[in-house]
């Protein structure tokens, strides 16, 4: 593997956070083949627990960028960290009991190296707040300027943490912070990270207040708002964690990872109803790939929501009518729910839209086990038509080469009766299996038919029988009126007869006024050949 790869599985398996142990060789074998890969020092960083490895490692990135933001605010905290740690009091003989927990929330990932949207809003995530570790996500560049107190909380946390008037007034982050802004945002986040790092509930609920303060200025404040989440979590403040995030998508939150916390905590309240709301406005936005789209339903599908999850889907393709992924997995639940023809009508799109790919091949096993569906483009499609009738000139092809002797040079006239049949087919064709052709049955005024009622064939107790044949689209498109193909019928018919004669006149007369011939004998032959 090359080091670019190296260095994003190591990145995963960070963020899974199963196997530091995998993830920090994957890494050290990537910068073995990079050195001068500064992000793969900082996310070394993540799989050590010794701060002064943690110090080497962000060292190390220096060297590579000197002026990076991140490894200077991550270099200036382990500093920080390290010299808090040799002053300070030893911890308590036992630590204090920690509250049971009723349900976990999602988080995201600290940074976000390139990849695809989906890779980095990840339900996994959920793992973290089984273990004991009570480490918050890290803030980007802050220096430690900000780390002095700010001015003082209140400690009165009764029920509730979270003042629901000032979120409610609070802008969305893509209305830039202002220079003081930013500075309390820093000053805030700083506290509260030293709050958790001295680990005790109450400097977690003063953490949780510090970050909810952020969320007084940008109620969407993507760091603030993961580490409040989890916490309240963590603390069983559910209810609160909830209004945090319904309080960021109501102020118009246009960040995917909000939406993505958002369905991860409806569907572990068991609200899948608003689960499923939450999920229809994630689609639409700008950084929502495929495979992230895939991720949330699928884990619908495991909370028993099929049936809401078709309907996101169908809205997702709409939006996205080229997504191979997206309409092969639509067919797949339409296929488990027993819904053939919805089933074939997405397995057929998603083999048409891009042929040769991974989910073509599937689309196309997939739709050997079903019979042929018949749809508007075949219906309207007048070069499919005229491909059909190239049976008719063919066959009379055949006809006037054996009336000419087997010699296509002595087919003169017998041509003409070839393009008729050409002629003829079509408007047979045109009458029988094609009277929805585009722009001509439009032409002659043609309307489009009813939908077909449904077969109902049921056995001999009544059970209803599932009916195999072609599959139809309803159609949209207008049909040649009963008079035009009356007469499209007798006109092709008769030219094929005329085109009949033309081609096989001479077999034809030879039927009328057959002429005897004398069969010559073995001996007239040979002395025939001996001239």
């Amino acid at each position: 593997m090359d080091a670019q790869s190296l260095f994003r599985d190591g990145v995963m398996a960070v963020r899974e956070g199963k196997d530091l142990s995998r993830a920090r060789d994957l890494l050290l074998q990537s910068l073995k083949l990079n050195p001068q890969n500064e992000m793969a020092w900082l996310w070394l960083t993540e799989t050590v627990t010794d701060p002064q490895k943690k110090l080497e490692c962000v060292r190390r990135a220096l060297k590579i960028n000197p002026k990076s933001e991140k490894a200077l605010a991550l270099q200036t905290r382990l500093l920080l960290r390290i010299t808090t740690s040799s002053t300070a009091q030893p911890p308590p003989t036992a630590p204090p009991p920690k509250p049971e927990r009723q349900t976990r929330s999602s988080i995201l990932p600290p940074e976000r190296p390139p990849g695809a949207p989906s890779d980095v809003y990840s339900f996994d995530a959920v793992a973290a707040f089984d273990t004991d570790e009570s480490e918050p996500l890290r803030m980007p560049n802050y220096s430690a300027d900000y780390l002095s107190d700010p001015e003082p909380l209140s400690q009165t946390y009764g029920g509730d943490l979270v003042d629901e008037d000032s979120l409610k007034r609070a802008p969305t982050i893509e209305t830039a912070l202002t220079p003081l802004e930013e500075k309390q945002v820093a000053r805030y986040l700083a506290s509260a990270e030293v709050s958790v790092e001295r680990g005790t509930p109450d400097e977690f609920e003063k953490a949780i207040e510090l970050w909810v303060r952020v969320l007084e200025i940008r109620v969407d404040h993507e760091l603030a708002l993961q580490n409040a989440v989890r916490y309240l979590a963590k603390l069983n403040y559910m209810d609160d964690a909830k209004e945090l995030i319904l309080r960021a998508i109501d102020a118009g939150s246009r960040q995917p990872s909000v939406y993505v916390t958002a369905v991860d905590i409806a569907q572990r309240l068991h609200d899948h109803g608003l689960a499923t709301k939450i999920t229809e406005g994630l689609l639409p936005l700008k950084d929502v790939d495929d495979a992230l789209i895939l991720k949330i339903t699928d884990r619908m599908v495991k909370y028993g929501q099929i049936t809401d999850v078709i309907p996101l889907l169908e809205k997702a393709v709409v939006q996205r009518p080229t997504s191979q992924k997206l309409l092969l997995r639509l067919a797949e639940l339409n296929d488990e729910l027993g819904r053939k023809s919805e089933a074939v009508r997405y397995f057929d799109r998603a083999a048409r839209v891009k042929i040769g790919t991974k989910e073509a091949k599937q689309a196309d096993k997939a739709l050997k086990q079903f019979t042929p569906i018949i749809t508007d483009r075949e219906r309207g499609s007048m070069i499919l038509a005229l491909r059909e009738s190239l049976a008719f000139p063919i066959f009379f092809l055949l006809l006037g080469w054996l009336d000419a002797g087997v010699n296509l040079a002595f087919m003169r006239t017998r041509w003409i009766g070839v393009a008729l049949a050409f002629v003829g087919g079509y408007l047979i064709v045109s009458a029988v299996s094609s009277p929805q052709q585009q722009p001509l049955a439009k032409w002659l005024g043609g309307q489009v038919p009813p939908p077909k009622p449904e077969k109902k064939v049921v056995d001999n107790y009544g059970n209803p029988l599932h009916v195999t044949g072609a599959l139809e689209d309803p159609t949209y498109l207008p049909i040649l009126p009963d008079f035009a193909r009356i007469a499209f019928f007798i006109v092709g018919a008769v030219i094929l007869v005329f085109a009949f004669y033309v081609s096989f006149n001479t077999a034809i007369n030879l039927l009328i006024h057959p002429t005897p011939f004398d069969i010559p004998t073995i001996d007239q032959l040979l002395s025939e050949g001996m001239r």
